[in-house]
């Protein structure tokens, strides 16, 4: 990529409840309309904040989680986004605890030097690959 000073991305926050009520009708719209952005707009980095992943009885909609997730991370659109993560809560067994909030972090292979904070170990850590946490 070269080097103008300048790094495009794109942020997007949703509440992606709706969706997973009705997965069957809506989850693939909503993947489509969201890689249909990224081709269009090719940004370098992308952040995807979630609310409600799983909708609102998440126990039974763990599975189309689990394929949202895969659809994106193997997208076309999405191939040249080498360094990903996702970070999900599916603890709903813990309802004082559990946010149904989901992260998704994408980065683009011509990016250089690319670095996230770990709050555990209180250091910067290279990016590299593909991590899901849950």
């Amino acid at each position: 990529m070269e080097n103008t000073g300048s790094l495009p991305f794109l942020l997007v926050t949703a509440n992606v409840g709706s969706v997973f009520e009705d997965p069957s009708r809506l989850l693939n719209i909503w993947i489509q309309e969201f890689l249909s952005n990224v081709a269009s707009r090719r940004p370098a980095f992308i952040a995807l904040h979630l609310q409600e992943v799983g909708g609102k009885t998440y126990e039974k909609s763990m599975e189309y989680v689990q394929e949202f997730i895969k659809n994106l991370c193997e997208s076309a659109e999405l191939a040249d986004y080498n360094r990903i993560r996702v970070y999900l809560d599916e603890d709903y067994n813990s309802a004082e605890h559990f946010t149904a909030l989901g992260n998704l972090y994408f980065a683009i292979r011509t990016i250089d030097n690319l670095q996230m904070w770990n709050f555990l170990t209180h250091e910067w850590e290279t990016v590299e690959g593909k991590n899901i946490h849950t």
